[in-house]
């Protein structure tokens, strides 16, 4: 009896991963909150929340990989006091963050239908503007959430995750290790 229920287990573990639509292209937009480390202390005093606005376009390569290019607004935080970069410390203003990212998307679906976990992971081209200075950076991009298609609408897919990035500030003297990590909820449209 045990070595029949195993067999039922994976017939139905295998069954949903043939079910499911193996390529197509599909584009999504969402928002969510941001938070920011910052690891060496370029800037004296900075607020750590702010909002996130993502979009993104990709390409479903097979039931478990999808290729992924992504935009994200990751807002702006009011400062006191900045280090390094042309700046001299007691300087206040506004620093804002955004970044474009290329993704190979990890996906695997569950046994229940409609139900994949997913990990994006790629390389970003980070944008910092301050009121002092603007810099173009490279960093990487890791992520993880769980994404719903309803079995009654195949086209709509809800996804809700979190990634960090992780990339370093140039300055004159050295560089400045920051993290900007986010929480979101995304609606995704598959073509």
């Amino acid at each position: 009896m045990r070595i029949f229920n195993l067999y039922i287990l994976v017939v139905l573990f295998l069954s949903s991963s043939v079910q499911a639509r193996e390529e197509f292209w599909y584009f999504g937009a969402g928002g969510g909150a941001t938070f920011l480390e910052d690891k060496d202390e370029l800037f004296t005093d900075i607020d750590e929340k702010s909002t996130t606005v993502k979009a993104y376009v990709g390409y479903r390569v097979s039931t478990y990989i999808a290729l992924e290019i992504d935009y994200a607004y990751y807002g702006e935080y009011d400062y006191q006091g900045i280090l390094g970069a042309d700046a001299t410390p007691g300087t206040s203003g506004t620093a804002e963050y955004s970044a474009l990212s290329a993704s190979i998307v990890v996906m695997y679906p569950l046994i229940w239908d409609g139900i994949e976990l997913y990990t994006p992971i790629g390389l970003s081209l980070i944008d910092t503007k301050t009121d002092i200075k603007d810099k173009t950076t490279g960093g990487y991009k890791l992520g993880f959430g769980v994404a719903y298609t309803p079995s009654f609408s195949k086209h709509f897919t809800m996804r809700v995750g979190t990634e960090i990035l992780v990339f370093d500030l140039e300055g004159e003297d050295e560089d400045f290790k920051q993290n900007l990590a986010s929480a979101y909820v995304t609606l995704q449209y598959n073509f």
